[in-house]
């Protein structure tokens, strides 16, 4: 039985999360996710999207209305409130069950969850992460959302284990998943053998509460691979074009290499983003959503250390995480043996059965 399915009697679903052309990992989120909801109800599926910021330009018309989805910003309480009235409900994909900001989001997820449950509809939890619930406000919020909830998963066990430790034994079996975008990974992989691609990706994160990549080591690694020959291009791919985050780094990283900076790319579009990934021999990423779409492409993956979920990544596809600093420390001929990380094919397929 599947974890969670839309009935076919039902017209309505309603999805929260980190979405609206932000971030390329979250815009693949969504894609992955409204493809699961396809296989599960046998169906297209017309869906509202409470998102952090609505989509605009390529992102609005290829990933939103060409997939009849209707975004709808959190920020628009009313509209948002009221449009999961009869609705079906999910908060799924990333890092959406998260205390940064207190208790105002984990506030409106529980609205959210109470509306649609209170006419009939089906709440769910799918493919999430959690992050920063040491605050006692937000924890009890999320316990009444968890006891709302007609299935959850999570996408890491430790995300899982915070999940029970904060619902108690009120509330459904919590499972553990996988990442959402593994299951797109039919779709992802490259035609192109692995031999016959140029790319070396290098994808930072920088926010303005989390500068992971530091940028005097990143301009001394990418001079590094610039030497590595074999006709290769370094690129800098950024996941969030934002001028506080990705784009700042940019601009710091400039500032240092000048001329001998590699080009960066700003994928539009998860078909653009897609597109880039199958073109790369090895993909270099702070972030966890890169490594994922790099390895479902199959190239070459070098987890950055940065974060818990990272760490979690590169255990189950059999990677090992490498600090930047010792990154950049290490010679051209070193750095050459990169081409062999190659994530565990097994580990992939489970994964990517675990995600559909």
């Amino acid at each position: 039985m599947a974890l969670w399915s839309i009935p076919r009697s039902r017209k309505r679903l309603t999805i929260f999360g980190a979405y609206g052309g932000i971030n390329a990992g979250d815009e693949m989120i969504l894609r992955a996710l409204l493809q699961r909801i396809v296989r599960e109800s046998g169906a297209d599926q017309h869906a509202r999207v409470i998102v952090d910021r609505l989509p605009k330009g390529p992102s609005l018309t290829k990933d939103y209305v060409a997939r009849d989805v209707v975004p709808v910003s959190f920020r628009d309480i009313a509209r948002s409130l009221s449009g999961s009235w009869g609705s079906d409900l999910v908060i799924g994909g990333g890092q959406v069950i998260d205390g940064l900001n207190g208790i105002k989001y984990p506030l409106l997820q529980l609205a959210q969850a109470l509306i649609s449950k209170a006419s009939g509809g089906q709440v769910s939890i799918l493919g999430a992460s959690c992050a920063r619930l040491e605050n006692s406000g937000v924890r009890a919020v999320y316990a009444r959302l968890f006891a709302a909830c007609d299935a959850i998963s999570a996408r890491d066990e430790h995300s899982a284990q915070d999940i029970r430790a904060i619902g108690g034994t009120n509330l459904c079996p919590v499972k553990t998943e996988a990442d959402l975008v593994f299951g797109m990974r039919d779709t992802i992989t490259s035609n192109t053998p692995l031999a016959d691609r140029k790319l070396i990706l290098l994808a930072p994160h920088h926010a303005p509460s989390l500068p992971l990549t530091d940028v005097e080591a990143s301009a001394l690694l990418l001079e590094k691979l610039s030497k590595l020959g074999g006709d290769h291009e370094v690129r800098l791919i950024l996941h969030d074009d934002r001028p506080d985050f990705d784009t700042h780094f940019v601009r710091r990283l400039r500032a240092i290499m000048g001329d001998a900076m590699p080009s960066a790319s700003n994928p539009k579009t998860t078909d653009e983003t897609i597109a880039l990934y199958q073109q790369a021999r090895m993909v270099i990423s702070v972030r966890m959503h890169p490594i994922i779409i790099g390895a479902c492409a199959g190239a070459a993956c070098v987890p950055i250390k940065g974060s818990r979920k990272q760490e979690d990544l590169a255990g189950r596809i059999g990677l090992t995480t490498v600090a930047l600093t010792d990154a950049a420390s290490k010679s051209p001929e070193a750095l050459q043996k990169w081409f062999d990380c190659l994530p565990d094919q097994t580990a992939l397929r489970d994964l990517e059965r675990l995600a559909k």
